[in-house]
C-alpha cells in the first residue's frame, strides 16, 4: 500500500477567531487525521454547487494547492476563520461545495488540506461522514492506525484518511474480513483530503 502518512500529532478542538459566531474547527498538524464532529459544528450551507465529490486532491470545486483567489472564483464566497496549531494561528476558510460545507486549511496563500465533516459530501463510491466502516472495508488495501483517535486508510483513496469511531484499539492489526464483519455502529466521523498519492 503506497501511502505516505505522518501521525506525529493529531487534531484537537481548540479554535478561536471564527467570524459571525460560526462554530470552531479542529487544530491541525502534519497528519492525516480528522477530528470528531460535534453537533452543530459545521455552519449551514448557502448556495451549493451542483457537484461535490470528495477525491484524493479536491472536494468538488475546491482543489488542493489552489490560491484563495482561485477558490473564490471557482466556488464563490468564503468565510474566514482561524485554526491554532501548537499555539500558532493558521489561516483557514469555510467553503460551500455542493450539498455541504468544508474547511480548507491554508498555508502560504494556498489550500493545504481539506476537512470534511458534513455527511452530505461523499467519495465517488459513496463513502462519507456517517458511513459504516464495514462498507469502507470493502475497498482494497484498508488499514487501521491509532493516535489520538482511530483512522482508516485505503488504496482506493490514497489521498484521504478517514477518522472512525467505535472501533476498539488492540495490538493485533484489524484484518479486512474482520472490519467487513463489524456492525454499523462503527462509523466514519470525518475525512481529511491531503493528497500526496505516490505514483
Amino acid at each position: 500500500m503506497r501511502l505516505r502518512v505522518v501521525f506525529a500529532a493529531f487534531w484537537a478542538a481548540a479554535c478561536v477567531g471564527e467570524p459571525r459566531g460560526e462554530p470552531g474547527a479542529a487544530d491541525a498538524s502534519d497528519t492525516t487525521a480528522v477530528s470528531t464532529p460535534e453537533a452543530g459544528d459545521v455552519p449551514q450551507t448557502a448556495g451549493p454547487q451542483a457537484s461535490a465529490l470528495i477525491s484524493d486532491s479536491a472536494v468538488g470545486c475546491l482543489e488542493l494547492e489552489a490560491t484563495l483567489a482561485e477558490v473564490r472564483s471557482a466556488c464563490g464566497a468564503t468565510t474566514d476563520t482561524t485554526l491554532h496549531l501548537e499555539g500558532q494561528a493558521q489561516e483557514a476558510v469555510w467553503v460551500d461545495v455542493g450539498p455541504g460545507r468544508v474547511l480548507a486549511e491554508v498555508r502560504n496563500g494556498r489550500v493545504w488540506r481539506i476537512q470534511v465533516r458534513d455527511p452530505g459530501l461523499t467519495t465517488r463510491d459513496s463513502i462519507g461522514v456517517g458511513a459504516p466502516v464495514n462498507r469502507l472495508a470493502t475497498l482494497p488495501g484498508i488499514s487501521i492506525a491509532y493516535g489520538e483517535g482511530t483512522f482508516a486508510m485505503t488504496e482506493a483513496h490514497c489521498g484521504n484518511s478517514f477518522s472512525i469511531q467505535g472501533l476498539p484499539s488492540r495490538r493485533e492489526p484489524w484484518g479486512p474480513e474482520e472490519l467487513r464483519a463489524l456492525g454499523d455502529s462503527v462509523r466514519v466521523v470525518g475525512i481529511l483530503v491531503f493528497g500526496r498519492c505516490d505514483g
